[in-house]
């Protein structure tokens, strides 16, 4: 492993930001109201091709009760049709350790102008991916890990006039598998890190909170 592998897991770990308890997370997520009796009631916010936008989900974000289950969610309107584009959506780890960490796993659903659901994303739609270090400290400051996924508006699409990041009670109950370094505590004068010896796998929860980015691109 190269020293700069070495430095930047030293860095992880001594840099990671506090996170609730899952449990907490849950509790919060089970007691959470229900914002609103239908989909036309939801606050829609204006996004442009161009725009890159990150935002938290959490008991101080609106829930919903949608076909697939309660979540809370982020509700976009979307611009109005020229051109082909595509939306990105990334989904950051959130925990102070690997051992105790969660992330949200998005759906996405589309909408008409009569609120009617257009499309719906298959889970296989988001991948789970290395942050950069640069990107985890921007979003996080905690795992470098992500979920990202994308899907493309066409001329097939121009009906599509809303978009809806949430997360579906199907999802809630699996977790996310992957393979991470086992840490031992390292201590040197002013600084304490920890020193890989070796790999595990880690079944990562899902959870109803997490730190989302939305980024609207040109299709060229």
């Amino acid at each position: 492993m190269s020293r700069q592998c070495v430095l930047l897991i030293c860095l992880t770990f001594a840099l990671s930001g506090c996170a609730l308890p899952y449990s907490t997370v849950i509790s919060h997520y089970q007691n959470a109201p229900i914002c609103c009796t239908s989909v036309q009631e939801l606050k829609f916010e204006s996004i442009r091709i161009g725009d890159s936008r990150g935002f938290d989900l959490n008991e101080n974000s609106p829930a919903y009760q949608f076909d697939t289950g309660k979540s809370y969610f982020k509700a976009f309107a979307l611009p109005e049709w020229s051109s082909p584009y595509h939306v990105s959506i990334r989904s950051y780890m959130l925990g102070d350790h690997i051992d105790s960490a969660y992330i949200f796993y998005p759906q996405i659903i589309t909408l008409n102008d009569d609120y009617e659901v257009m499309r719906s994303t298959d889970p296989r739609v988001f991948q789970l991916k290395k942050a950069g270090f640069t990107e985890t400290a921007k979003q996080t400051w905690g795992l470098m890990y992500k979920l990202e996924g994308q899907i493309s508006f066409t001329d097939e699409n121009k009906t599509e006039r809303y978009l809806i990041i949430l997360t579906t009670d199907e999802l809630l109950k699996a977790k996310t598998s992957t393979s991470t370094w086992r840490t031992v505590p390292i201590i040197f004068p002013g600084i304490v890190g920890a020193f890989p010896i070796g790999k595990y796998e880690v079944l990562v929860p899902h959870s109803p909170v997490g730190r989302i980015s939305i980024s609207l691109f040109s299709q060229d």
